[in-house]
């Protein structure tokens, strides 16, 4: 059930030992269940109710966040709406200047609230640690939603529920087992997606770092990069830097993904894996697509990448040793001054039964070891120099 639309990409995820997920639709299922909704501050939740209806049904785009919030508020309030400000990835935060609301904003807590988070922190936190993704509704009361985050009014606490894909904890266990480490990469908050890797068992869930305190020279991101496991509030352009910071550090880097913002990321590794259920773009600049979107896919893959690298050079040694055999008895042989000893017709039955129907055999066989680090042609030479020697003198 895998698209591979380069022909590299099954050697280059074989070769791969940094995996950076991205949370949702990859660890998570994608599918986001609305759980509360607190008021702050004394507010009316009839009030807030009919907001975040006439929010969710009049976004320009309908991300699962927003989905969650629809399934929830399945009616949609008649409202004339002035201004529409869609969410995005860099901004983390949407709204709407509704006429009979005035200008209303969901979004990320520490981005909005900004030097006021502190007074909301122990709620938030206190969610996040439980692996909730926590938003907030707040209202603008001057000026318009383009013009800034000032003048803002706290009015409700969002709760999100992510649901762990349930296949996720055994495929991430297979490859911690096989040696590649596994990086988080999410614009949700760091705590929120370290307790949900935490649930995903994945190794050293609880070094995380908000990514707005990362630097963004690359050189300098190489040094901290390995640091941490759970990367939270990173923008689609620091993405493409830690594949970058990882690369440069020596890793062979796959990034998996299902949303625009994980577009440059996935360029930029060395094998970018989509999911059939994502954007359009997220598909067209992937090496593979996983088309039932499953996580579970990617053992396969990887196995059959080393099974196609494994025995290839297995294959190949065979191959070289009888070209090193011929080579060194031609020049023997004209050195001495003495007639060729071997017949064509001789040469192409020992080459049929001693390498030709063997190879045949070999490339079919399962390998799920380790790929080799070394350079292919030092790999096969290192055994098929000394077989073609020893062939020629016990000739």
């Amino acid at each position: 059930h895998t698209l591979v639309q380069h022909l590299s990409a099954t050697e280059g995820l074989a070769r791969v030992d940094m995996l950076c997920l991205d949370k949702t639709g990859t660890i998570t299922e994608g599918k986001l269940e609305l759980t509360e909704v607190v008021p702050l501050n004394g507010n009316s939740k009839e009030e807030i109710d009919h907001v975040l209806a006439a929010l969710v049904h009049n976004m320009p785009s309908k991300n699962p966040t927003q989905q969650a919030i629809l399934d929830k508020y399945t009616k949609c309030p008649t409202v004339n709406v002035i201004e529409k400000v869609p969410f995005s990835s860099k901004r983390k935060w949407g709204g709407l200047n509704i006429k009979e609301y005035g200008s209303w904003l969901m979004g990320a807590p520490e981005i909005i609230l900004g030097t006021k988070y502190d007074s909301y922190k122990d709620i938030i936190e206190k969610n996040a640690s439980k692996g909730m993704r926590v938003l907030l509704l707040a209202k603008k009361n001057e000026g318009s939603l383009k013009d800034g985050l000032d003048n803002i009014e706290e009015k409700a606490i969002i709760l999100i529920q992510d649901i762990i894909r349930e296949e996720a904890p055994s495929v991430l266990g297979y490859f911690e087992k096989q040696g590649v480490n596994v990086k988080v990469i999410s614009g949700d908050n760091p705590v929120t997606v370290s307790a949900v890797a935490k649930r995903a068992d994945v190794h050293a869930a609880e070094r995380y770092v908000d990514a707005r305190t990362l630097p963004d020279s690359v050189d300098e991101l190489k040094e901290v990069v390995d640091s941490y496991t759970v990367f939270g509030r990173v923008t689609p352009h620091q993405k493409k830097n830690i594949v970058k910071a990882l690369q440069a550090n020596k890793h062979t880097v796959a990034m998996t993904g299902d949303g625009v913002n994980d577009v440059l990321a996935l360029k930029e590794s060395d094998c970018g894996i989509a999911m059939a259920n994502g954007s359009d773009a997220t598909k067209a600049v992937a090496q593979l697509v996983l088309m039932n979107s499953d996580f579970s896919s990617l053992p396969k893959v990887v196995e059959e990448g080393r099974k196609q690298i494994n025995n290839l050079e297995r294959v190949s040694e065979l191959f070289l040793s009888k070209t090193v055999f011929f080579v060194i008895i031609a020049f023997v042989f004209c050195i001495m001054m003495l007639p060729y000893p071997i017949l064509p017709i001789q040469s192409s039955l020992v080459g049929g039964l001693a390498i030709g129907l063997p190879s045949v055999v070999l490339a079919m066989l399962p390998y799920d070891g380790k790929v080799r680090k070394e350079d292919f042609l030092t790999t096969i030479l290192k055994k098929s120099l000394p077989n073609g020697i020893a062939t020629v003198i016990f000739t």
